[in-house]
């Protein structure tokens, strides 16, 4: 995960990273461990982290289902 995407603080934003990712990796059988590709800087907001975490939970489920 880009955590450029995470800065915007921007759920639309955070949503087309999580997607583009995890199927790309899930949809292909793989297996993901959800986290930022560096340390998370003070910029992003907490509630963006815990959307960041739910978010990839749903979309992980729903491309697990749909493989």
């Amino acid at each position: 995960m880009d955590v450029r995407a995470l800065l915007t603080n921007d759920p639309a934003c955070i949503d087309a990273e999580l997607a583009s990712k995890l199927q790309a990796v899930l949809g292909n059988g793989g297996r993901y461990i959800l986290m930022s590709d560096h340390s998370i800087p003070p910029q992003v907001d907490f509630a963006t982290m815990q959307y960041f975490f739910a978010r990839g939970r749903e979309i992980s489920r729903h491309v697990l289902r749909t493989a």
